[in-house]
C-alpha cells in the first residue's frame, strides 16, 4: 500500500509503519538511537517537510521528539527548513508547551536561515526567552545565539541588545554568562 507524502510523493506503508514505530519509541524513551534511526530514516525518505507539519498536529511529547529528529537533521546540514517550513517553526514557538519541542526549534535556527518576514517575531520571541529566568538554559542560551544571528542585519537594534546582554552578565551564572559574554565581544566585532 502506498501513501502519500508532501508535495505528493508516494510512500510504502512499511516507510510510515516504521518512522511511526520509531518516533513512538523515542517518545519514550527519548533514546539517541531511535532519533539518529528516525534520522536516516528521513533523509534517506526526504521525509522532513512531513515532520514539520506532523509536528503540528502530533501529541505534546511527540512534538518535542520530532523538534529532536529537526534539530540534529540541521546541525548536521541534512536538512534545512524551507521558508513556508521555517514560518510554521516560528509561528507555532510561542504557543509550544513541551520544553523539548521549544528548545530544539530555537536550536534549529542557530543553524537554519531566519525568513525576513519571520524575524521581528523571533527577535521578539528570542528576547522573551532570554529574558525569562524560568526557562531552561539551553533555550535562553541557544535564543542568545539566534537573537546574535538576526540583529547583525539590523544595527540600530545593537544598542538595545546590548544594554540586555551586559544586564544579564551582571546577573546570570554559568553558561547564560558565557554565552553573552561571547555575543558581546561579537557585537564589539560588528559595531
Amino acid at each position: 500500500m502506498e501513501m502519500s507524502g508532501h508535495n505528493g510523493r508516494k510512500y510504502s506503508s512499511t516507510v510510515w509503519d516504521d518512522l511511526e514505530e520509531l518516533l513512538a519509541a523515542s517518545d519514550e524513551r527519548r533514546g539517541r538511537a531511535n532519533i539518529d534511526a528516525s534520522l536516516q530514516l528521513c533523509e534517506t525518505f526526504n521525509l522532513f517537510s512531513e515532520l514539520v507539519d506532523r509536528m503540528s498536529k502530533a501529541p505534546l511529547r511527540r512534538r518535542g521528539t520530532i523538534a529532536w529528529i529537526l534539530a540534529r537533521a540541521a546541525q548536521q546540514k541534512k536538512w534545512m527548513p524551507l521558508e513556508k517550513e521555517a514560518e510554521k517553526l516560528i509561528d507555532r514557538l510561542p504557543d509550544e508547551e513541551d520544553i523539548m519541542a521549544k528548545r530544539c526549534t530555537i536550536d534549529i535556527f542557530q543553524y537554519s536561515p531566519i525568513p525576513e518576514s519571520r524575524e521581528a517575531l523571533m527577535t521578539d520571541i528570542c528576547i522573551a526567552f532570554i529574558r525569562d529566568p524560568k526557562e531552561p538554559i539551553a533555550i535562553r542560551a541557544f535564543s542568545i545565539t539566534v537573537l546574535f544571528r538576526i540583529i547583525q542585519n539590523y544595527p540600530e537594534l545593537y544598542q538595545e541588545v546590548r544594554a540586555m546582554m551586559e544586564e544579564l552578565s551582571e546577573h546570570e551564572k554559568g553558561s547564560i554568562r558565557i554565552r553573552v559574554r561571547k555575543a558581546l565581544e561579537l557585537m564589539e566585532g560588528l559595531i
